[in-house]
């Protein structure tokens, strides 16, 4: 079960702990229960995680910021998925298809050092007030050769550019944009190896590795996220 000790929290942390512990209890669809806006949106994410993370067997995986555990409970069945993540409620769903489920907050996880062989944070970080924070936390708990995939909302994406002032009359509280490219520099200096940038569309939907050298601007402006894959050194 969750930690029933709920750590203190920064006031945007708790905003989001609140808005998927609501999720968690209100909907039983999934896309909008992990906050995406259609069913298609979550279905490309969702298989292009999974198609990048490979077949893994016999590992001990932490998912980062995990929510229902949609993403990674059919690893399950051969693996240790621990789930760690601010909305308990959350968790309660994810325990439920083999997920481990923490409580606990990402920049302060209750692991040791090289706890485990792969860890994912596709999304999450996006939840932070300084999401570059977390890249040294998570490889930090990555053992050396193990496994990394983060994920994140796309800085140059000129949708997410447009959309934003026009939410923002409503109140919405935003998740922080994120450029790929800081996220590298950062992991590279962590010691990690790293494949070429993973740029995923949503409108019209779909995903590209790596940046043809004539397509590089329309490639970033377009694609409103990003994975980044890498193995620790």
């Amino acid at each position: 079960m969750p930690n029933p000790h709920k750590p203190s929290l920064s006031k945007e942390s708790n905003y989001w702990r609140e808005y998927f512990d609501q999720k968690a209890d209100t909907t039983d669809v999934k896309s909008s229960r992990n906050g995406y806006l259609s069913n298609a949106n979550a279905r490309l994410m969702h298989h292009t995680v999974q198609k990048t993370l490979g077949s893994l067997r016999d590992q001990r995986i932490l998912d980062v910021g995990c929510g229902d555990g949609d993403v990674t409970s059919a690893l399950t069945i051969q693996n240790d998925i621990i789930g760690l993540d601010l909305s308990s409620r959350m968790l309660n769903v994810a325990s439920t298809s083999g997920v481990i489920p923490v409580c606990a907050d990402m920049l302060e996880p209750p692991f040791p050092p090289n706890s485990f062989d792969t860890v994912i944070c596709v999304e999450a970080m996006t939840c932070l007030s300084q999401p570059l924070e977390v890249l040294p936390i998570l490889t930090k708990m990555l053992r050396p050769g193990g496994s990394l995939l983060i994920g994140g909302l796309n800085f140059h994406s000129m949708l997410r550019r447009l959309i934003r002032p026009l939410t923002s009359t409503l109140g919405t509280q935003h998740p922080r944009l994120i450029m790929p490219g800081h996220c590298r520099a950062i992991l590279d200096e962590l010691g990690v190896h790293l494949e070429p940038t993973i740029w995923i569309t949503y409108y019209p939907g779909f995903s590209l590795q790596g940046e043809p050298p004539i397509m590089t601007p329309i490639i970033k402006k377009w694609a409103t996220n990003f994975l980044i894959k890498g193995l620790k050194r």
